[in-house]
């Protein structure tokens, strides 16, 4: 799947039935149309391979399917396994220049578990009770009974980060989507294309 660093050897990504793309550019014909850039909202593959290149996890898995730091730089679990504390890697940039950090991870898990319209894989975090900021750099998830697979879901496209400011587009999902990952939306057009563009801030951590 598109990602890392061999991609951002070129300046966009043309996905879909594209005009002529200039030798810079990577076209990705695809059999369908996604459905959504909120990863809140969508579940369809097609749509996940794209916001895959767009958003990050706190965590990722590594070749043997086990969480390692993405976002976060490190987590700990409390030893009664109700509380996972997670520490945010400095000097990440969203995709509209604004740093991320403690409240960006607040305002994506409380969207996807408490908001009016939750999460449709909403079950899937366990039972979340809170999400608190201890620092900018800092968040706690709080757990009604230890979860086993909590740790492991943080490095699911599911739980992908959104930035905040994504809170100000009424066209969130369609015409905005801001994330921190190496691709950046330029556009969608319906049923066509959309164009994504190289993230020159992007850190592979």
């Amino acid at each position: 799947m598109i990602r890392g660093t061999k991609s951002l050897l070129v300046s966009a990504l043309v996905i879909g039935v594209a005009s002529p793309a200039m030798a810079s550019d990577i076209v990705w014909a695809r059999d369908g149309d996604i459905d959504s850039l909120d990863p809140h909202r969508a579940t369809s593959t097609l749509s996940r391979q794209v916001w895959y290149q767009i958003y990050d996890s706190l965590l990722e898995f590594d070749d043997s399917g086990t969480p390692v730091p993405n976002l976060a730089e490190s987590w700990t679990v409390s030893e009664d396994g109700t509380e996972v504390v997670f520490t945010l890697n400095e000097g990440i940039t969203c995709h509209d220049g604004s740093a991320f950090n403690a409240d960006d991870v607040l305002w994506t898990a409380n969207r996807a578990l408490f908001g009016d319209n939750p999460s449709l894989t909403k079950a899937s975090w366990g039972d979340v009770t809170s999400v608190d900021k201890i620092d900018d750099l800092t968040v706690s998830f709080k757990l009604a009974q230890p979860f086993g697979a909590f740790v492991p879901f943080m490095a699911d496209q599911f739980t992908a980060m959104l930035c905040d400011s994504n809170a100000e587009a009424a066209d969130f999902g369609t015409e905005s989507a801001i994330g921190t990952g190496p691709w950046k939306l330029a556009s969608w057009t319906k049923g066509s294309e959309i164009i994504l563009e190289k993230n020159p801030d992007y850190v592979n951590y």
